[in-house]
C-alpha cells in the first residue's frame, strides 16, 4: 500500500506538468494572436484583404504545429487522469462505485502502478550545472608542463578531471578539456615556440583498477579553449608526446595502448605535418607499448622510448583463495614483465631503432621511467622493474658500504657509500681488490662472502691494487644504516635560509625558536667557515649538515658587519621531518604493509611461512601495540623491529574487524632466510641503498641506471624502486646532475648522484607522486603532482605549498542525506571519504564546508534513512565502517560479503579484495 508521502509526491509531480502543460497552452495560444496581429483588428477585416502566401504558409504550419502539442498534451493529462485515478484505487482501494453500493471485502495488495510520463531531454537545458568542490584534497595527477618561456604559465593533466591551466603558478585555475570524449588524460607536450599550441595523450597510463581508457591524440592551437582530435582513436592510453623544437610540426607519440587485452595501435608514431598523418615510426608487438619516451636536449632525432609489457584482467589480478604468484602484491597487473620491454634509442628520427643493453637487466623487464638532463654532461636516468628484482645474495649486517663488480677479470670497485668504513678510511673507486685478510680474492662477490662471516666491529684488512701502486687499508665494520646495531640518523634540522651571494653564504632568515635561533645567528650573518672548514656555497653548508644527527654541534665562524663572531649550534631534529630512507636489517618479521587510516599499521602482505604467518597474524589486520607501546604508523612498526635482535619475541596487538587480538611473533633472521628475493621493498619494488650486498650482479636487479653517453651504456647507482607498476618515476635536475628524485609512496632525493637517497623529499605533500617538474634554470622551484593534487616549492623540496583551488577529487560514488539542505557524500580514490553541503549559508560550498568522513581509499557510501548523521563507508579490501557527524563515534564493522564482482561467490577471502556493494535493503 502506497503511504501519504508517495502520494502526495505524485501529486505534486501531477500539478507541476498540468501547470507547465497550461503554461505550454498559454504560449500556443498566444502565438496564434500574434499570428493575427497586435492591433486585435476583426477576423473579418483581416480576411477580406489580399491574401498573403507567404503569411499564410506561416500561418499554417504554426496551426499544425501548435495542434500537434496540444494533441500531445491532451494525451498526456488523459494519461496523468489514469495514472492518479489507478494509484487512487491502489491506495485506498475505491472504486467507480459510489460508497453506499460499495460492499465491503478484502482486497489483495497491489502494487503500485508506474507513472508512465516521459521526461524530455530538452527540459534540462536551463537547468544549470554548479561545482560544489570539494578542493581541498586535490585529486589524482598524471602529467606537468610549464613552458620553457613562462613559468607561470603551468598545465596539469589529471586522471579522470580534464585539463587545469594556470597563468600565474596556481593562484587562479581553469579547467579545460570538459567537454571532449573522454576526461582522463595520459600526458601533455606544450610547443616550445607558440604557448597557444598544445597537445594531449588521452588515457591515464597507470595500470590501476580504476583508470580509464582514451581515444586518441589532440591538439589546441588556442591555449587550450577549443579542441581538435588528430587521430590514434584506438591507442586507449598515451605516455608521452615528445616536439621537436627546430619544427614543431614534428611530434612523436608514445601509445602505451591497452590495458585489458592486446591491441595493435601501440608503439612510437610519428608526425611531419602537424598531426594530419601519421606513421608508425617502431612497433614491437601487440602486447608491449610505449611507458616513457625522451629526446636528446640538443639533437632531436634522438630518441630513446621505453618499452613495456602489462595486462590487467577484469578480476582485479589474483582475489580470493588462489594463490598469489611469487613476485606479486595482488594489486598489480596479473602481468608485469614481458620480452617485447626494454629501452630502444634511434639517432635518425625514427628511422632505424636498436635495443639497448649494456649495463641494463638481463631478464624481462617492467616499467621503465627516464629523464635526460639538459645541461651537459646530458646525464640519463632511468628506473627499472625486471623479474629479478629484489633478488640477490644472502643478506649480512656486517656494513662496509662498498660496491663493485668484475672488470676484466678484476674485482673492482665502482661506488663507495657516503659516510661508510670504506669511504672513511681511504678506499677509493677504482680499485682492484687483490687479498681480504691475506686470502687472495678470484672475484668480486668473495668479498661479500667474508662480510657474511663478520660480525659488527670486527676488523678486516684489505690488499689494493690502485693504478700502479699496491695500497694496503684496515677497516673496522659498522653496523648497517637503519639496522638495530647502528639507527638511521634522522633528518636535522639547522633552522635558517640562505643564499649565495658574490661568493658569499649569506643568511636570509632565521627560523624563529629553531637551533641557530637559540644559538643567537641573526638575520643578514655571513658564514665564513664552518668547524674551522671553507665552506664554498650554501647548498655545502646544508650537505655537511645533512650528514649530521640531531644533538650534533655545528661551529660557525661568522661575520656580522665589521665584526667576526663564533657561534656554535646545536642541530635538532625537524619538526615533523621525514625520516631517513629505511635499509632493511637483519630481523624478519615477514610482512609488508601501509598506514592505517585511523592509526595503526595494516598489514597487506603476510609472507608465506615467515615469522608472522607462523603467529598466526592475517592480511588486513592492523597493528596497535607492540609490547605494549602504541603503533602509530606503520614506520613505526617498521622501527620497532628494527631496533630488536633475531630471535627476539614481540608481543603484538592487532586489531581484526571488531575484536583486538594478542599475539607473540618470534622474530626470524633475514640473513639466513631462503626468500627468494630479500631485498623486497614497498609493494614489491626494491630497498634503496643496499647495492652494496647485492653484489657483482646487481645491474640484474632493477633500480636507478645513470648513463653519460647517450644510453648506450649504464651504470646501476641505486638499489631503490617503489611500487614499481604504479610509479617508475625518476627527475634529474637540469643544472645539477647531482640532485635526483624518485616519486613513489614516499618521495626520495639524492644530492650524490643516486648513490644514497633519503625519503625526507615529500614532507607535507600527500603520498603517491606521478610527476615533478624542476625549473631548468633555479632548481630549487619545483612542482610536483600526486594523488592528492599538486604542491609547489622554492627551497628544493624541503617546503612544500599545496595549491588546492581545483575540485578534481576522483570520486566512485556518490550519495545524499535528507539534511535539509541535503547533504552529499562520497568517496575519492586514495582520499578517504568526505561529506558536505549542497549549499551553505553562505551561497556555495567551500572547502572549510567538507568534513572527513575516513580515511584510506573511500568508496560507496551510505545514510541512515532515520538519521542523516549516521553514514556508513567503506574502503579498501572490503572494509566498513560507520561515522557519527555530530557525535564523532566511530566504529569499524569489519569486512562486507556482499561483492560486486562478475561470477563472484560470497566469500570473505574474495571480499578482501573487491568493492563492497553497500545498501539499504529493499521492501519485500
Amino acid at each position: 500500500m502506497f503511504s501519504l508521502k508517495s502520494n502526495c509526491r505524485r501529486l505534486w509531480l501531477f500539478g507541476c506538468v498540468v501547470a507547465f502543460c497550461a503554461n505550454v497552452l498559454v504560449a500556443d495560444l498566444g502565438v496564434c494572436r500574434a499570428d493575427e496581429g497586435d492591433d486585435k483588428k476583426p477576423v473579418a477585416e483581416i480576411q477580406d484583404k489580399k491574401p498573403n502566401n507567404k503569411k499564410k504558409n506561416r500561418k499554417k504550419k504554426s496551426a499544425d504545429d501548435t495542434g500537434k502539442r496540444l494533441d500531445a498534451i491532451e494525451k498526456a493529462l488523459q494519461q496523468l487522469a489514469t495514472d492518479m485515478k489507478a494509484l487512487r484505487q491502489s491506495s485506498t482501494g475505491e472504486t467507480d462505485v459510489d460508497d453506499e453500493q460499495q460492499e465491503p471485502k478484502a482486497e489483495p495488495k497491489k502494487e503500485p502502478v508506474p507513472v508512465s510520463m516521459k521526461l524530455e531531454s530538452q527540459w534540462l537545458k536551463d537547468v544549470p550545472w554548479r561545482s560544489i568542490g570539494p578542493a581541498n584534497m586535490g585529486g589524482r595527477i598524471t602529467d606537468i608542463v610549464v613552458h620553457d618561456e613562462d613559468p607561470s604559465l603551468w598545465w596539469i593533466a589529471t586522471a579522470s578531471g580534464g585539463l587545469l591551466k594556470t597563468k600565474n603558478q596556481g593562484v587562479t585555475v581553469e579547467h579545460q578539456f570538459d567537454r571532449e570524449a573522454t576526461v582522463s588524460i595520459g600526458c601533455i607536450a606544450a610547443d616550445p615556440k607558440n604557448k597557444e599550441v598544445l597537445w594531449v595523450g588521452t588515457g591515464e597510463v597507470n595500470p590501476r583498477n580504476s583508470v580509464s581508457y582514451g581515444d586518441g591524440v589532440y591538439k589546441s592551437v588556442d591555449g587550450g579553449k577549443s579542441w581538435k582530435n588528430m587521430g590514434l582513436k584506438r591507442s586507449y592510453q598515451i605516455s608521452r608526446i615528445l616536439i621537436d623544437p627546430f619544427d614543431t610540426d614534428t611530434v612523436y607519440v608514445g601509445v602505451q595502448g591497452r590495458l585489458y587485452g592486446t591491441s595493435s595501435e601501440r608503439g612510437v608514431y610519428k608526425t611531419t605535418d602537424g598531426g594530419k598523418s601519421w606513421v608508425k615510426a617502431l612497433y614491437v608487438d601487440d602486447r608491449a607499448g610505449v611507458i616513457d619516451m625522451i629526446m636528446h636536449p640538443e639533437d632531436p632525432n634522438t630518441i630513446i622510448a621505453a618499452f613495456w609489457d602489462r595486462l590487467r584482467d577484469g578480476f582485479d589480478s589474483w582475489p580470493g583463495s588462489e594463490k598469489r604468484p611469487e613476485g606479486n602484491d595482488g594489486y598489480e597487473p596479473i602481468r608485469k614483465w614481458g620480452p617485447g620491454g626494454g629501452l630502444y634509442k634511434t639517432t635518425d628520427g625514427g628511422a632505424n631503432w636498436k635495443k639497448l643493453s649494456v649495463g641494463l637487466p638481463t631478464s624481462m623487464t617492467g616499467r621503465i621511467g627516464m629523464d635526460w638532463q639538459t645541461k651537459s654532461p646530458h646525464a640519463i636516468y632511468a628506473i627499472i622493474d625486471c623479474e629479478d628484482i629484489g633478488k640477490g645474495p644472502k643478506r649480512f649486517i656486517a656494513f662496509l658500504g662498498a660496491v663493485g663488480r668484475d672488470i676484466d677479470g678484476q674485482a673492482t670497485i665502482t661506488q663507495l657509500l657516503p659516510e661508510s668504513p670504506a669511504e672513511k678510511d681511504g678506499i677509493k673507486v677504482g680499485d682492484v681488490l687483490r687479498k681480504i685478510d691475506g686470502e687472495d680474492v678470484g672475484v668480486f662477490d668473495e668479498l661479500l662472502d667474508v662480510l657474511r662471516k663478520k660480525k659488527v666491529g670486527d676488523k678486516m684488512t684489505l690488499a689494493l691494487r690502485r693504478g700502479d701502486e699496491d695500497v694496503t687499508v684496515e677497516t673496522k665494520l659498522t653496523g648497517r644504516p637503519g639496522t638495530s646495531q647502528r639507527r638511521a640518523a634522522p633528518s636535522v634540522w639547522l633552522g635558517v635560509t640562505g643564499a649565495d651571494q658574490e661568493g658569499k653564504i649569506v643568511l636570509s632568515n632565521i627560523t624563529e625558536g629553531g637551533p641557530s635561533a637559540k644559538a643567537g645567528l641573526k638575520q643578514g650573518d655571513i658564514i665564513a667557515k664552518v668547524n674551522d672548514k671553507d665552506v664554498a656555497d650554501y647548498e655545502g653548508l646544508i650537505a655537511q649538515v645533512r650528514r649530521m644527527s640531531a644533538s650534533d654541534k655545528l661551529k660557525l665562524q661568522v661575520t656580522r658587519g665589521e665584526e667576526s663572531v663564533e657561534i656554535t649550534v646545536t642541530l635538532e631534529r625537524r619538526p615533523g621531518s621525514g625520516r631517513q630512507a629505511p635499509a632493511q636489517s637483519n630481523v624478519f618479521m615477514g610482512i609488508q604493509g601501509e598506514n592505517a587510516e585511523k592509526g595503526g599499521a595494516l598489514l597487506t602482505t603476510i609472507t608465506d611461512g615467515g615469522p608472522s604467518e607462523k603467529a598466526g597474524l592475517k592480511e588486513g589486520d592492523v597493528v596497535l601495540k607492540i609490547d605494549g607501546k602504541d603503533v602509530a604508523d606503520y614506520q613505526d612498526l617498521v622501527t620497532e623491529i628494527r631496533s630488536r635482535k633475531p630471535n627476539d619475541t614481540m608481543k603484538v596487538a592487532v586489531r581484526r574487524g571488531k575484536k583486538t587480538v594478542e599475539v607473540e611473533v618470534k622474530l626470524g633472521d633475514r640473513s639466513n632466510t631462503s626468500s627468494l628475493r630479500p631485498y623486497t621493498y614497498s609493494y614489491f619494488g626494491q630497498t634503496p641503498n643496499i647495492q652494496d650486498q647485492q653484489g657483482s650482479k646487481g645491474s640484474d636487479y632493477g633500480g636507478v641506471y645513470r648513463s653519460y653517453d647517450a644510453g648506450e651504456t649504464w651504470e646501476r647507482v641505486n638499489s631503490l624502486n617503489v611500487r614499481p607498476m604504479y610509479f617508475s618515476v625518476v627527475r634529474v635536475d637540469p643544472s645539477d646532475d647531482q640532485r635526483v628524485y624518485v616519486l613513489g609512496v614516499s618521495q626520495f632525493r639524492s644530492i650524490n648522484g643516486g648513490t644514497t637517497f633519503t625519503s625526507d623529499f615529500g614532507r607535507g605533500v600527500h603520498a603517491d607522486g606521478h610527476d615533478l617538474w624542476i625549473d631548468p634554470k633555479d632548481g630549487r622551484h619545483m612542482v610536483i603532482g600526486g594523488d592528492g593534487g599538486f604542491y609547489v616549492t622554492y627551497d628544493y623540496g624541503d617546503n612544500w605549498d599545496h595549491i588546492n583551488t581545483a575540485a578534481i577529487g576522483q570520486f566512485y560514488h556518490v550519495t545524499i542525506s535528507a539534511k535539509k539542505p541535503y547533504w552529499v557524500f562520497g568517496g575519492l580514490q586514495d582520499n578517504g571519504s568526505w561529506s558536505g553541503p549542497a549549499i551553505s549559508k553562505k551561497g556555495g560550498a567551500i572547502n572549510e564546508d567538507w568534513i572527513s568522513v575516513s580515511g584510506g581509499d573511500g568508496f560507496v557510501c551510505r545514510v541512515d534513512p532515520d538519521d542523516p548523521d549516521l553514514v556508513y563507508y567503506e574502503s579498501q579490501n572490503g572494509r566498513i565502517g560507520r561515522r557519527h557527524l555530530k557525535t564523532g563515534e566511530a566504529d569499524g564493522l569489519g569486512y562486507s560479503l556482499v561483492l560486486v564482482s562478475p561470477n563472484s561467490a560470497p566469500d570473505h577471502a574474495l571480499a578482501q579484495n573487491w568493492r563492497a556493494r553497500l545498501d539499504w535493503p529493499t521492501a519485500s
